[in-house]
């Protein structure tokens, strides 16, 4: 049947009511529907270590990779020392230059110098090491137990300090040369005078137009730097602890330099009289077989012979008869603790027992760096381990550098002079070594006094 014209303007009238309200419906639906916000991204802010340092530099190139590679989220920050170690002004106290730092800075992980670990402890500026060490069951197998003993020393029976490396120095020695003239060849922990003695004999193979030296120092080979190292060696100091009285005028100074004085007349020992902060392989004594022994760290043996083709040997720096297990040329460049004050306890703990770990050891023993974690090594480098790792370090005696004196401006400079003036007063104008050190005491003490004064 066909449908009028009227039925199909009602049915589009129809069609487009219910499609009004059908569209009514779904505003309204909308209309009610709450608003859907986009996600807020958090961007959760890194971890950021305040690392005290010699330097930026220094730190990131011995332990910033083996960081950024084990934990890529750790941001830190290194606070380098270089303004406090140029600083040259007196202390009242020692350490107070290395507090005034801490406390400026507010390092996470704190640079500890040995010497000012007693004082730091006491002022409250480091954690005790040994709850996160428990807490965490950092496994000490593999550190030597020497070492370990050490650090517990240092923080007077509590671990308040590690060190994931150390350095040390030895005698290198040209064993194509001893061997090839029957001479004994030098051996570990030998004492200075049978050391001394073994470079005299050295010297012998030399004549007037070629002269041959016993041992030379591949670091500061001067004068000065040589009677310190015999009389670290001994445990001497140059001042007392109050900082009142030079003590050159004692019989422990007098035996190092008569020492020192006898293997430089044998030519057991070659010294420079001019400044000398670095030498390169072409003019070094030792590289041109002009001398049989060398003082050096733990360097290559390609850096020690240079391009020559003799054999070298290396054996432990001389040692107390009395101590032949202990050794004052062990230091630590890397001691640090953990800032009683930090906010980032857990993450300094983190990072520091990491650095102290055997996957970390492995991998510097296989540089010149050398591992605390030294337990079972056999190679640093392409030397035998043991004279690296075989003495333990001193906590009664100090380094060569440690024994100059700084109470007042310069003080270093004038102790330097009048040990040099000393010796050649010895050595050349035969002055017994008892006058020359009295003399040497009185003029350093006066000028101590007077500094003492006008403070």
């Amino acid at each position: 049947m066909r449908r009028s014209p009227l039925w199909n303007v009602i049915g589009i009238v129809g069609c487009i009511a219910m499609l009004l309200l059908v569209m009514s419906g779904c505003s309204k639906e909308e209309a009610e529907k709450p608003e859907v916000q986009e996600p807020v991204v958090q961007h959760e802010e890194k971890p950021k270590l305040r690392i005290m340092a010699h330097s930026e530099e220094f730190f990131n190139q011995i332990y910033g990779n083996f960081l950024s590679v084990k934990f890529p989220e750790l941001e830190y920050e290194v606070v380098g020392t270089e303004s406090m170690r140029m600083d040259q002004s007196p202390e009242k106290e020692p350490g107070d230059k290395l507090l005034g730092f801490i406390e400026k800075e507010n390092p996470d992980l704190i640079l500890i110098e040995p010497e000012f670990m007693t004082r730091l402890i006491d002022q409250g500026k480091l954690l005790q090491l040994e709850p996160l060490m428990e807490k965490t069951e950092f496994d000490t197998n593999g550190i030597e137990p020497a070492m370990m003993d050490y650090f517990r020393k240092l923080g007077n029976g509590a671990v308040y300090g590690l060190s994931p490396n150390y350095s040390t120095w030895v005698v290198y020695y040209n064993k194509t040369m001893f061997q090839e003239n029957g001479i004994e060849e030098p051996r570990n922990q030998m004492s200075w005078e049978e050391l001394y003695d073994l470079g005299a004999r050295i010297a012998q193979l030399g004549t007037e137009e070629k002269p041959m030296y016993g041992l030379s120092d591949s670091f500061f080979p001067r004068l000065q730097d040589s009677i310190l190292q015999v009389a670290s060696t001994y445990g001497l100091r140059i001042i007392d602890a109050r900082q009142e009285k030079i003590l050159f005028d004692s019989e422990g100074w007098h035996k190092v330099y008569q020492t020192v004085a006898d293997a430089i007349r044998s030519k057991a020992l070659h010294t420079v009289k001019e400044e000398v902060t670095m030498r390169l392989s072409a003019d070094n004594p030792f590289t041109l077989q002009e001398v049989g022994m060398q003082v050096g760290g733990p360097v290559t043996s390609q850096a020690v012979r240079g391009d020559a083709a003799f054999e070298v040997g290396v054996v432990t720096m001389p040692v107390d008869p009395s101590r032949p297990d202990v050794s004052p040329f062990i230091s630590f460049s890397g001691l640090y603790g953990i800032n009683a004050q930090s906010a980032q306890q857990d993450m300094a703990w983190k990072a520091l027992s990491y650095l102290m770990s055997e996957e970390v050891a492995k991998q510097m023993a296989r540089t010149n760096n050398l591992p605390v974690r030294s337990m079972g090594l056999e190679k640093i480098a392409d030397w035998d381990a043991a004279p690296f790792t075989m003495l333990k370090p001193a906590t009664d005696t100090k380094d060569i550098w440690a024994l100059i004196p700084n109470v007042y401006p310069n003080q270093g400079g004038d102790v330097y002079e009048e040990m040099a003036r000393a010796m050649t007063d010895i050595i050349e104008q035969d002055v017994p070594v008892k006058d020359a050190l009295a003399n040497m005491q009185q003029v350093l003490q006066k000028k101590l006094d007077q500094a003492r004064a006008e403070q």
